[in-house]
């Protein structure tokens, strides 16, 4: 019954492959669309059922069902246009993300994706977030404004190079900086900034005040924060900087956070010292004993 499972789900993704390489018209194209919708909510729901184990599990991590997401994300875009596209396939990778472990273990429940953001996005704030499929790294990025989905053509072995090639060009600059050294390095970050950040996202971010990465873990290690960013700065000179696995596990984060803020009780914490600084010249506060006392007990 499995590998029957497995036969099925293979021919639904050829299925999308064909339609999405020939004119194929709307009502086939339709077709092909909720077949494999269906065999991605099926897939969704016994990965729901599956028993979770301490060192994690995620069904992002086999191909196959990559496959499966990569095609109805592209499918939606060509049915729906690019702006419902998006959104489709966004709530699609957010259905399987809301089944992670950490998330699960946390206690987090299946919530849609509106709800997530809701939590999530504040003024100012905006979400690049990564879907690494076998042949494309598709980037959705997120704001108050809507959600955009961008699509860099590369091979897996591709994105593992270029992030690999940043992460040797910074271990070669903590040997010593040479002018080689240096170029290598700007190559290297060039290359990994035109991968992960493309000019479109970019462009997004120069209204953002700070930036929630999702999902980067997936594609491989690259510090964000030393990408190109607006003007052509690094992002972390830039934006506030926060990563996250999945979008999900960010709206429960930020739940407990405001949870944990709505228990904690206002107050000013001081901090001082009663003794004069030579070197400074400063005098000594004037507290005394009661003063002191009412610090100490807070």
């Amino acid at each position: 019954e499995l590998r029957f499972k497995k036969m099925d789900q293979a021919i639904a993704v050829e299925r999308g492959r064909v339609a999405l390489l020939s004119a194929s018209p709307a009502f086939e194209l339709g077709d092909v669309t909720r077949n494999l919708r269906d065999v991605w909510s099926h897939l969704v729901h016994n990965w729901s059922k599956e028993r979770r184990t301490r060192q994690g599990s995620g069904v992002l991590w086999f191909p196959e069902e990559r496959d499966v997401l990569e095609t109805l994300v592209r499918l939606e875009t060509r049915l729906l246009g690019d702006k419902q596209g998006a959104r489709r396939g966004l709530e699609a990778l957010h259905e399987i993300q809301c089944q992670g472990t950490l998330y699960r273990a946390l206690g987090g429940e299946v919530l849609s994706l509106d709800d997530a953001l809701d939590m999530i996005l504040k003024p100012g704030r905006g979400i690049v977030a990564y879907f690494s499929g076998r042949e494309a790294l598709h980037i959705f990025a997120i704001d108050s404004m809507g959600i955009q989905r961008l699509e860099v053509p590369s091979a897996e072995l591709h994105r593992v190079s270029v992030l690999g090639g940043l992460t040797a060009g910074i271990g070669a600059i903590r040997m010593g900086r040479t002018p080689q050294r240096d170029v290598h390095l700007e190559q290297a970050r060039r290359a990994a900034s035109d991968l992960l950040l493309p000019a479109e996202v970019v462009t997004l971010m120069a209204r953002w005040e700070s930036v929630l990465v999702v999902g980067l873990d997936a594609v491989g290690y690259a510090p964000f924060g030393f990408l190109h960013g607006p003007n052509d700065e690094p992002v972390g000179t830039t934006l506030g900087l926060a990563h996250a696995a999945s979008i999900p596990l960010a709206a429960e984060l930020a739940r407990r956070s405001l949870e944990r803020e709505a228990e904690l009780v206002s107050g000013v914490v001081s901090l001082a010292s009663t003794a004069g600084d030579s070197q400074t010249g400063r005098a000594p506060l004037p507290l005394g004993s009661s003063e002191r006392r009412r610090l100490r007990n807070g």
